[in-house]
């Protein structure tokens, strides 16, 4: 039997976000925590400046039953993905649908072996912003679009996928299924390639990454993406890449980056799972990539 609710893992920007859009729908989100943490939100909708105040739905993990999770999204950062579904694992239905939105790619490959053949993993990406300042605050940064799709083409799981994804791409608009998802997906690896290193590394806002000082610097990574994406059947032309960096750093331009802020805090990032992915590749197909290597050890370092 279909069951109408939404698992969301965590109370992160995003993973909020959703919850706070799906509330106006017909279906019921729960935000999955491991610690007890207030549900009541001061919510900033895009371009208010009077925050609202919301209640999601929260569970902890201990309390949900074995068996229990038909449709599970996981706005996590990339590191966190494997061990919070390893920690899933007996709360899944045996055909649930599973949803990875994060940055950077690598994190399907890792966990596509601890799951049952008849789990489906979606992929994910949104252009959507939100900003936490604090655990009880949300904003609403940025309107964008969500798109998602299966990386390997099965008629049967993407149906299934659809019929339960059916309140998220109804209730989190724009939302739209992509057959293309996976260049989508390359597309914002090349940007965050670009954007996220560089504005960590001299502690920037994105706008500045437009700066000339820049300007060789994501000409090679951008040159180097589209070399180890070609590799991968995908195709890309790098004047149309830079000029899509560019254009999201101007959209962006008084944002911080993830990564700035998780450098600026001292806290992991997803530097593996985007530069350092790229770099992974192109050993494998033995390519040269000095300059994602070169964004990998500034980071590392």
């Amino acid at each position: 039997m279909m069951d109408n609710t939404i698992h969301i893992l965590g109370m992160g920007a995003i993973g909020s976000l959703i919850s706070s859009q799906l509330k106006r729908q017909p279906v019921k989100a729960i935000n999955i925590v491991r610690r007890e943490i207030s549900a009541k939100l001061e919510f900033t909708p895009y371009q208010q400046t009077k925050p609202t105040h919301i209640k999601l739905n929260t569970c902890l993990t201990q309390q949900l039953e074995l068996n229990s999770v038909q449709t599970l999204l996981v706005p996590l950062k990339a590191f966190q993905v494997k061990t919070a579904i390893e920690t899933m694992l007996p709360y899944l239905t045996p055909e649930a649908v599973i949803v990875l939105m994060h940055n950077g790619l690598g994190c399907r490959e890792q966990i596509k072996d601890i799951l049952l053949d008849t789990h489906t993993i979606v992929s994910a990406t949104t252009t959507h912003g939100a900003f936490k300042p604090s655990d009880n605050e949300l904003i609403h940064t940025g309107l964008g679009e969500t798109r998602l799709g299966l990386l390997v083409n099965n008629q049967e799981q993407e149906n299934l996928a659809k019929l339960y994804l059916n309140p998220f791409l109804s209730g989190f608009s724009p939302c739209h299924w992509d057959p293309e998802i996976e260049r989508k997906l390359w597309l914002k690896l090349a940007i965050n390639a670009c954007i996220n290193p560089i504005t960590a590394y001299f502690q920037i806002k994105n706008g500045l990454v437009c700066e000339t000082q820049h300007q060789k610097l994501i000409d090679a990574i951008c040159q180097e993406v589209v070399h180890v994406a070609n590799c991968k059947g995908v195709q890309f032309d790098k004047q149309e890449l830079i000029k899509t960096v560019i254009k999201v750093a101007q959209a962006t331009a008084e944002n911080f980056s993830s990564m700035n802020r998780d450098v600026f805090y001292k806290r992991q990032t997803e530097i593996n799972y985007i530069n350092g992915y790229i770099v992974a590749l192109a050993n494998q197909y033995q390519i040269d990539v000095p300059a994602n290597q070169m964004m990998l050890e500034w980071i590392k370092n």
